[in-house]
């Protein structure tokens, strides 16, 4: 998500390998010439974890599920696919060594250029190994004030979920 944010801010990204020195706005490195040819930005985030055009990567959404009415003031049902950008395991104690241990999943996902939405699975869930998240859960503020879509203050107490690999499903 990051490369995404650089070219957020007028970066352009190659396809080229690392180490990469930034000219003229332009993150520039070792030439890759199997690379060359490849403009699908699928394909280019399943080999280089970053993708090339302005577009955020396709087939990320958040919806509202049910019509403009909260089901409580400000909570929205919503379904959400979204681009893992970062996320944290939180245990109920660091004693319970060994033991069977309760804990929560806090993930922030991108579903457009610039837009992130923090999502809470009230389980702990090993998440490092994928991609995209895709569930349905409440939409609501962080700020507990009316939910706008404009900024990133926007959270999802999650009622389901899946986890993906860009290009493969995977339960």
């Amino acid at each position: 998500m990051h490369y995404n944010e650089a070219k957020i801010t007028g970066i352009e990204l190659t396809l080229d390998k690392k180490p990469y020195v930034l000219s003229a706005n332009k993150l520039v490195g070792k030439p890759n010439e199997k690379l060359e040819n490849i403009t699908d930005p699928v394909t280019q985030f399943k080999l280089c974890g970053y993708w090339t055009s302005n577009d955020f990567l396709p087939g990320m959404y958040l919806n509202i599920i049910q019509d403009d009415t909260p089901l409580n003031p400000n909570e929205y049902m919503c379904e959400f696919r979204g681009l893992i950008a970062t996320g944290r395991v939180c245990w109920e104690s660091k004693y319970s060594y060994g033991k069977k241990k309760s804990g929560i999943t806090f993930i922030t996902i991108g579903c457009t250029n610039g837009k992130y939405v923090d999502i809470t699975i009230p389980v702990p869930v090993n998440y490092h190994p994928f991609d995209i998240v895709t569930g349905t859960g409440i939409l609501t503020s962080t700020t507990g004030q009316k939910v706008k879509w404009s900024s990133n203050t926007n959270k999802i107490i999650v009622s389901t979920y899946k986890f993906e690999l860009i290009g493969l499903e995977k339960n």
